[in-house]
C-alpha cells in the first residue's frame, strides 16, 4: 500500500494579513471606546481572544472600520504596509492623539521534504 501525502497550498502572508486586520479592528474599537470618541452607548462588551473588549454596534462606525480594514488587507498580505496609523482628532480636526501600529511581513516557513 503506497502512502500519499496531501500538500495544501497555504498562503502564509494572507493568513497573517487576516490576523493583523482582525487585531487592528479590535484595537481601533478599543481606542474609540477608551478615548470616548463616540458615546459609550454605541459599544457592546464582547469577547475577543478570550478577553472582554468593547466593540461598536453603530452600523456607520462598524462599516467604516470594516471598509478601511478591507482596503488595507490585500496591501498587508503583499507586504506593502509598514505601519497603520489611527489619528484621534477634536471636532475641528486638530490632532489629539496618534496610534501607530508597525506591521512587518511574516517569515515564509521553509518546507523540507523527507527522504
Amino acid at each position: 500500500m503506497a502512502s500519499s501525502s496531501i500538500h495544501q497550498d497555504i498562503n502564509v502572508a494572507q493568513i497573517a494579513a487576516d490576523i493583523v486586520c482582525e487585531f487592528l479592528e479590535v484595537a481601533f474599537h478599543q481606542i474609540l471606546y477608551i478615548r470616548q470618541v463616540y458615546p459609550a452607548g454605541i459599544f457592546q462588551r464582547r469577547k475577543k481572544y478570550n478577553i472582554p473588549v468593547q466593540m461598536s454596534c453603530h452600523p456607520d462606525v462598524t462599516r467604516y472600520l470594516q471598509d478601511t480594514l478591507q482596503t488595507i488587507r490585500p496591501l498587508v498580505g503583499r507586504g506593502e504596509v509598514d505601519k497603520v496609523v489611527l489619528n484621534v482628532t477634536d471636532r475641528q480636526a486638530c490632532p489629539l492623539e496618534r496610534f501607530v501600529f508597525e506591521v512587518t511581513p511574516p517569515v515564509q516557513p521553509s518546507v523540507k521534504s523527507r527522504p
